[in-house]
């Protein structure tokens, strides 16, 4: 065999099937192979191949076409000059990054001449354009002599056609039929490719509307322009005409009754819309006076009014001149934006003054208080982002507070206790109202001092984009509506539980009936519909959600402003909306239980259920309160507890933290609610609370505990038959039975393991079941001791509830911190490599299913990347033989991309003898040290370690012993001697080996060993 012959990948794959056949000799030839393959390079020097390559190929084939060119108009035949040669990269998809690249060079320079001042404006214009741009970057971008796209097609005979078969370059045919078939190709790639550039464009600009620049002309005068109808009653005075014949409007921002714009009606300003309109009846309100002013230019005769407005708010000139979102401000609107800025200011300062000399005085500040300075410094903000042409960031909390405003009684307080639950904490406020204070006598500072307490800061921008980068992979919202799914399929379960309970409990009418159960069932149904509309409405407007509390406790929302924003938050908004949906039906699966059970107790039916139905936040608060928690309870975003919010508070004091602990609040309340389903529930504050009340509350507290703990017996039986896994033993066990096909806290159906442990709370029910039942079982066979009993239960609660995704940063960071030597590099691995979006490591994954070595920060952030990977070694078992991630479990159909995305991991039973056997004995052989003597092993030298051990053919040695009659005779202790004799004789040979290899690291052993002599 010579490599010459093969590819990098064909070897690659030779190799892998090689391995799993046990030809060992074939093994080591191939390996000797990739290493002297020229195509075997690193992931930079492939990277040059590509992006320097482009640039080259592009500076040759122009230097080809004008030696073409030349050649047809004056038919000299210039000597051709070759530019150095850049290798092509050793894979395809960058190979052909390196030809799309070399297109775009040319075509962005044409497209960049078009947009200049020669656009087309009807679409046949656009469309010749693009054809014309297509097919004259061709002739820059390729040289006619070799293999293009349409000889790419043609390699592929169900891809064949006649239009590229004639398209495909041919050495033979003239010069100028050669330059004639590119320009036709290129025309076939720009069309669609320029369709493709507008579309984008127009996306962003729906996002993110073009600027419009209010140019400053003496000779302008104001025109008339439709205003809105809807105007304030605005009684203008003697003083307010004087300040509006004065250009030059100085703000005042003392008392109330200083402001010149005191007339305007702040309590209007409820919404980003809410800004506009007020802004718009304020200028209708002034425009005639303005007008009055002929001779006057509007902005200034040097604009001094704009830059008067941009030094109220604290901001430049190009701030207000270059407004982004919607069309930008006339001279009225931008006269009124300054009037109610600064009475929005007046009211901020106002309020601070005021709460500042209650602190003072040693008075503690009211939650009302800190609601009333939120309020108006977030409708300051609100007017300062309409007039900037800012993204309103203002506008889901200035609808909280319109909400808070107009509600009464427990509504209004649910209202300001969950305001409280996203609000800064007290100290934080004081601190902006000292600021605010401090700079009364600078209008400017203020300004911007109050529009910065509502500005993200970069690390609010890196944690929403880590965040987002997190929850970016399919698997994962397809875990949240599975497991949502689940609560709401299984209350209508517990409500009939509780219905029994109470038909055999005589006293007493407060009763759950089977009605109500199908009351719930039928909410369900309407709550459904109601979630998908909310949830459409959610998903295209995030600012739409009317519950604060969701899975995302970021300390501020939108951090990241523009279209790149939109883009970014992309996963939180599909995941709030898969919430939105769910509690639509939570709300509706409760009100409708509510409502029937209220009417039977007054002695009514189902019309009366009706009738509770029709406003029940108005007339019945207590029932939508109610529904509303339990639409919080089936998606986990529920109030936590006064011990539970302890740790909260501290996250949000130390933001930092977060990349330790992202999500807080929802796994919490998850395993709070599998707590709650098992004998344990009993003793918690809920269930006594429940019992205290009695009726129906009790009831149904007591359903819940049986019919968790019923599913728990269940699935400990299965465990019992082995149809259910829990935890196994430890790390090095478990690896062990893993290569059998054995999977933890997984389902066992036929020959396949398919894993249950992601979807919860179902998830820590059935694997603390499992685990319990092979605790039981071996404690029953007086397998374990008592401390072994104890160790072995604590060890599954901690897997169940603290080692799963959404506290792994916590369960990393305790580990790093109590052995930093062992686990300290490995948590920062871990974390630099969760900045590359989940979704690249699942493609990575099915696209390279090999488990790899990543032993730093580069290596791991490789390994969560489609291609990169594949430059790192791969793992080993103790054998050396590859090991692969298990496979996802989907549908034929849906082929690779289900398997890759699905978030059931699933395993097939091997019928491997000599795994078989170590399980069976318990045996647990460790892999190969890192280290030879003191000598570290480079990923690359212990992976060659590892093969070596699969030459020597170690496992085939093992079994052929077990096929031996004198094994199979030996007692148990014996027969682990000469297995383990096999592989530590297996370890030995393989670093002779892995020495004689590497002659660097046999001098660094022979140095280092020399270095101890002489000591």
């Amino acid at each position: 065999m010579q490599q010459q012959k093969y590819t990098l990948d064909q070897l690659k794959l030779a190799q892998t099937n090689a391995q799993k056949a046990g030809r060992t000799k074939d093994v080591e030839l191939l390996s000797r192979y990739i290493e002297t393959h020229p195509d075997n390079v690193s992931v930079g020097e492939n990277l040059k191949r590509t992006f320097l390559g482009a640039v080259r190929d592009t500076a040759q084939s122009t230097l080809d076409l004008a030696k073409d060119v030349t050649k047809l108009k004056t038919g000299v035949d210039l000597k051709p000059y070759v530019l150095p040669e850049v290798k092509e990269p050793t894979n395809l998809p960058l190979s052909m990054t390196r030809d799309v690249a070399g297109f775009m060079i040319p075509y962005a320079g044409l497209s960049r001449y078009y947009k200049a001042g020669k656009a087309a404006q009807t679409m046949a214009g656009k469309i010749g354009q693009a054809a014309v741009k297509g097919s004259v970057a061709e002739q820059f971008a390729f040289n006619p002599d070799e293999e293009r796209l349409s000889n790419l097609v043609q390699k592929y005979p169900n891809l064949q056609n006649p239009v590229t078969e004639y398209l495909q370059a041919n050495p033979n045919d003239p010069i100028a039929e050669k330059r004639f078939k590119m320009a036709l190709e290129g025309t076939g790639i720009a069309i669609p490719l320029d369709v493709l550039f507008r579309g984008f464009s127009k996306i962003r600009k729906r996002g993110k509307p073009q600027d419009e620049v209010v140019e400053v002309k003496p000779e302008e005068q104001i025109g008339e322009k439709p205003i809105s109808s809807d105007t304030i009653d605005v009684t203008s005075t003697v003083e307010q005409a004087k300040q509006q014949v004065n250009p030059q409007i100085q703000p005042s921002i003392k008392t109330d009754t200083d402001s010149f714009a005191g007339n305007i009606n702040l309590n209007k300003i409820d919404s980003p819309e809410g800004v506009k309109n007020v802004i718009r009846d304020t200028a209708k309100q002034n425009k005639d006076f303005i007008e009055a002013r002929r001779g006057v230019v509007p902005f200034g005769s040097q604009g001094e009014e704009l830059q008067a407005a941009a030094a109220d708010l604290g901001m430049t000139f190009d701030d207000v001149t270059k407004r982004k979102i919607g069309q930008a401000f006339n001279a009225e609107e931008i006269y009124a934006t300054r009037m109610i800025h600064n009475q929005t200011a007046n009211e901020v300062f106002n309020l601070s003054t005021k709460l500042q000399k209650k602190v003072k005085a040693g008075e503690i500040l009211e939650k009302q208080d800190i609601i009333d300075f939120q309020h108006a410094v977030t409708k300051n903000t609100a007017v300062q982002e309409q007039l900037a042409g800012m993204t309103a960031e203002a506008g889901r909390a200035l609808r909280q507070f319109r909400e808070m405003g107009s509600s009464e009684g427990a509504i209004k307080a649910r209202l300001i206790k969950d305001f409280f639950e996203n609000a800064p904490d007290e100290n934080t406020v004081m601190a902006q109202i000292e600021g605010i204070v401090k700079l009364a006598d600078d209008p400017q500072k203020m300004a911007t001092h109050i529009r910065n307490t509502h500005k993200a800061t970069t690390l609010d921008k890196v944690q929403e984009g880590w965040i987002n980068a997190l929850l970016s992979a399919p698997p994962t919202h397809m875990v949240n509506i599975m497991s949502n799914s689940l609560v709401a399929a299984t209350q209508p379960i517990e409500y009939t539980v509780a219905a029994g309970l109470g038909a055999l409990r005589k006293k007493g009418s407060d009763k759950i009936t089977l009605s109500e159960v199908g009351a719930r069932i039928y909410g369900s149904i309407l709550g459904s519909l109601d979630g998908l509309k909310a949830g459409w409405k959610a998903l295209k407007d995030p600012d739409s959600i009317e519950d604060p509390l969701t899975k995302i406790e970021a300390r501020r929302s939108n951090a990241i402003s523009g279209v790149k924003g939109k883009i970014v938050r992309i996963p939180t908004r599909l995941l709030a909306a898969e919430d939105v949906f769910f509690k639509g039906i939570g709300y509706r699966q409760e009100l409708w239980g509510q409502a029937l059970r209220k009417a039977k107790k007054e002695g009514k039916g189902f019309n009366r259920a009706v009738e509770i139905m029709d406003d029940p936040a108005k007339n019945f608060p207590k029932i939508h309160l109610k529904a509303q928690d339990s639409a919080r309870i089936l998606t986990f975003t529920n109030e936590l507890g006064d011990i539970s919010k302890i740790p909260q508070s501290f996250l949000k004091k130390v933001p930092i933290l977060r990349f330790i602990a992202p999500f807080y609040r929802t796994p919490v309340n998850i395993v709070k609610y599998a707590g709650q389903r098992t004998p344990l529930g009993r003793f918690g504050s809920k269930y006594k609370e429940a019992i205290k009340k009695g009726g129906a509350e009790a009831d149904l507290a007591r359903a819940k505990i049986i019919t968790g703990t019923s599913t728990m017996v269940a699935a400990g039986y299965l465990a019992s038959q082995g149809y259910i896994t829990g935890r196994g033993g430890d790390f090095k066990e478990n690896n062990i039975r893993r290569e059998t096909g054995w999977q933890p806290y997984s389902f066992k159906l036929g020959n396949g393991y398919y894993a249950y442990n992601r979807f919860e709370p179902v998830g820590i029910m059935f694997g603390l079941a499992a685990d319990f039942q092979d605790i039981i079982s071996k404690g029953l066979a007086g397998d374990l001791e008592s401390e072994e009993l104890g160790s072995l239960l604590l060890a599954s609660i901690s897997e169940n509830l603290t080692d799963k995704t959404f506290f792994a940063g916590i369960s990393n960071v305790i580990q790093a911190i109590s052995d930093p030597d062992r686990y300290g590099e490995a948590f920062i691995n871990s974390l630099a490599g969760s900045f590359v979006p989940t979704i690249s490591a699942y493609a990575r994954k099915g696209e390279d299913p090999y488990v790899r070595d990543a032993q730093d920060i580069v290596d791991t952030i490789y390994n969560r990347i489609p291609i990169l990977s594949e430059d790192l070694p791969i793992k080993t078992n103790v054998f050396g033989e590859p090991i692969e991630y298990p496979k996802g479990a989907a549908p034929d159909f849906l082929g690779n991309l289900g398997k890759t995305f699905s978030p059931i991991k699933k395993t097939q039973e091997t019928n491997d003898p000599v795994f078989k056997e170590l399980v069976r004995l318990e045996m647990t052989p460790s892999m190969p040290r890192r280290k030879l003597g003191n000598v570290e092993l480079s990923p690359t030298q212990y992976a060659s370690l590892n093969n070596e051990m699969l030459n020597l053919g170690v496992k085939e040695q093992i079994k052929q012993l077990l096929q031996t009659p004198l094994y199979k005779a030996l007692p148990t202790f014996k027969k682990k001697e000469e297995i383990n004799k096999i592989i530590n004789e297996g370890k030995r040979l393989a670093r002779d080996l892995t020495i004689n290899k590497y002659p660097t690291l046999k001098k660094a052993i022979y140095d280092q060993k020399l270095n101890e002599m002489t000591q």
